[in-house]
């Protein structure tokens, strides 16, 4: 769905507002600090009740305010049927209704409304933790598989169960008692994730991998079990071990992914724009994979996104962008009007001290 209209109230420090969007490509400009981050986080938090700045929900109501509300027109893009969306945050508590009808589960929500961050957080995806590229992996893999949420779920239930008996020092046979749905679950994820990265590969290197060369992209995927590559072996002979270190060491929890190009580690090869580029890259492979499995083109949610880039760079990152067939919403300390020319549809908003105003 495309987002056509967006009103915020008692969101972090933007003044109440209503805008209406370009179904196309929507900057958000404005010296630092001036609140153009807080307008992609209120996308974001409308289309999964979660924040990537904070993990206390309460902290995005503006002060001496209990309560919060984002309310949208969106449209399907198959039918161009309108649908409005409202969420309400009062007490502790989200409250979401798309057409005026509750929706009580935000992995319903995210499902209607796919928006792919790529947020300063994001933009260090290769030194970041390992817990960063699985969430990464994670995110468009439920995209394309919404059922794998029930997989993850049960993984992790067992996992914490496994845990628990582990640190409490529970006799063998309780702490093994988890083993079998933790292996049945993780082998899966474990498969689920290589099928994920072959695709994104295949993706990444025949639209993308020109932009650097004659050479191709290649993934170096651990998938956690280390040198068993096989969980039940890895449970079986690192149990001891297991209970000396007091957790659980070897599963999907535990996998990793590196990217090479030409046979080289890009962490330790690429400039910081080359990688930031990447990055970008990989994002829009998982939105063209979104829409291959499902027919559907997620938001691009791209905060800071001419920081670190050459003149060069950012055009051809913009190019890129504006091609993908996506609805796309960027912030920028710098005023990007010069690409109107090319790319009628970019509406402009200015953000000044928390207000809203586009460009004509």
């Amino acid at each position: 769905m495309n987002l056509q209209r967006l009103a915020m109230q008692n969101f972090r420090g933007l003044s109440a507002s209503q805008i209406d969007l370009s179904a196309e490509i929507n900057v958000f400009y404005g010296d630092n600090g001036a609140g153009k981050s807080s307008v992609i986080e209120a996308i974001h938090f409308l289309s999964c009740c979660k924040s990537f700045r904070t993990r206390v929900l309460d902290n995005l109501i503006a002060y001496d305010n209990d309560w919060l509300s984002i309310n949208a027109i969106a449209s399907k893009v198959e039918s161009g049927l309108d649908h409005s969306i409202s969420v309400r945050r009062i007490m502790k508590k989200n409250t979401v209704l798309i057409d005026d009808t509750p929706l009580y589960r935000a992995s319903q929500l995210s499902q209607m409304l796919p928006a792919l961050l790529v947020c300063s957080e994001r933009q260090r995806l290769f030194i970041a933790p390992p817990q960063e590229r699985r969430n990464f992996l994670d995110w468009g893999l439920f995209h394309v598989k919404p059922d794998s949420i029930n997989l993850f779920s049960k993984y992790e239930r067992s996992l914490r169960q496994r845990n628990a008996s582990i640190k409490n020092k529970s006799n063998a046979d309780l702490v093994k008692s988890w083993d079998q749905e933790l292996i049945e679950c993780g082998q899966q994820i474990i498969g689920l994730r290589a099928w994920f990265i072959d695709k994104l590969s295949e993706i990444l290197n025949r639209d993308y991998a020109s932009f650097y060369g004659d050479f191709s992209f290649a993934f170096q995927y651990e998938d956690g079990c280390g040198r068993f590559h096989d969980m039940a072996q890895a449970l079986n002979d690192g149990f001891d071990q297991d209970c000396r270190y007091g957790y659980t060491r070897f599963g999907p929890h535990r996998s990793e992914f590196e990217v090479l190009y030409s046979g080289r580690n890009i962490k330790d090869n690429f400039s910081h724009g080359q990688t930031k580029l990447l990055i970008y890259f990989l994002a829009l492979s998982q939105a063209q994979f979104i829409y291959e499995a499902k027919g559907v083109k997620p938001w691009l949610l791209l905060d800071d996104f001419a920081s670190d880039f050459s003149e060069d760079t950012l055009s051809k990152a913009f190019s890129v962008v504006a091609d993908s067939g996506c609805q796309v919403f960027i912030t920028s300390a710098i005023d990007l009007s010069k690409y109107q020319q090319k790319y009628p549809g970019i509406y402009l908003f200015h953000v000044e001290h928390g207000n809203v105003k586009k460009m004509i």
